[in-house]
């Protein structure tokens, strides 16, 4: 990789991205990099956008073609690159200041359980085994308290504080601590599963959702869980546990709470994000915005 680009995920690493943050960017960077036919500090406005159009025409290393979404992620790599590279005195000049974003087809995700559905959802485990209880807690704390499925891979028990209700999120996206809040039937539940936990962890396994041999659950298990959840209750949408967070944030709005409350709920940094994830349907919008507006 080009001394710039390892300097510029150098200082990523420094501002405390995310490992996968850090992939992504090098990814991005080694796919610039591969077509670029001269120094970084060279490029121009114009071949930013042939580059752009290429990407467009081309197929990844997959044998497929770059979405639209991929698309807008590496231009806004190519974009904070440069713009760290003016910052830096390495250029006197960001090339990549009026590059536009590709435009983004607006959609609604159809990965979103309606209240109904997650019901079903959540009374599939069976609660009269260990591990029925241990499925129970983790489907509860994605869908019902909003955790991302690395902070559940990483919630340790001394994290929960059953009696208040509450979890505390150590280093999560952005390295940076929250506090998060179960209903009172999770805490019956995990209640439950505490005092049978110690039959399936292994060598005093400090990790709250251990997997079936005792260790430390990972993302990938995490996944296979809620798919094989899904099965069962017999659901016909494609749910993964970002679905589950993605329906916690779209719920609480529709129940009325504050976009502002949800993001600090959930730890989203930006609005933005989270009036992403709440998607809603133009018919819900309407009627909330009719039963909120003062003058509507």
């Amino acid at each position: 990789m080009h001394p710039l680009f390892i300097k510029f995920i150098d200082y990523l690493k420094r501002k405390n991205c995310t490992p996968r943050s850090i992939e992504t960017y090098s990814g991005a960077l080694n796919q610039f990099e591969s077509w670029l036919n001269c120094e970084p500090i060279q490029v121009d406005l114009s071949q930013l956008q042939n580059y752009q159009q290429y990407l467009s025409n081309n197929d990844n290393q997959r044998g497929k073609s770059f979405s639209p979404a991929t698309l807008n992620c590496y231009t806004g790599i190519i974009r904070s690159f440069y713009q760290w590279c003016t910052r830096e005195r390495h250029i006197l000049k960001d090339p990549s200041e009026h590059l536009k974003y590709p435009k983004l087809a607006k959609k609604l995700h159809h990965d979103i359980l309606t209240p109904k559905e997650l019901i079903r959802l959540l009374n599939t485990p069976d609660l009269k085994t260990v591990y029925g209880l241990r499925d129970a807690t983790a489907l509860r704390l994605l869908a019902l308290s909003g955790l991302r499925v690395t902070e559940l891979c990483k919630l340790n028990k001394e994290n929960l504080n059953l009696k208040e209700r509450e979890i505390t999120i150590r280093l999560g996206k952005g390295k940076k601590d929250r506090l998060c809040f179960i209903d009172i039937h999770t805490q019956r539940i995990t209640g439950r599963y505490l005092t049978l936990r110690h039959k399936i962890i292994s060598n005093h396994e400090p990790a709250l959702i251990p997997n079936d041999k005792g260790e430390r659950m990972n993302r990938f298990q995490a996944a296979m869980l809620i798919k094989g959840l899904v099965r069962q209750a017999r659901l016909s949408k494609a749910i993964t546990p970002h679905s589950l967070r993605r329906t916690f944030c779209t719920l609480m709005l529709q129940m009325g709470c504050n976009i502002k409350a949800i993001a600090q709920l959930v730890g989203h940094a930006s609005l933005e994000t989270t009036a992403r994830y709440a998607q809603v349907d133009i018919s819900e919008l309407s009627k909330i915005y009719h039963q909120s507006h003062p003058r509507a």
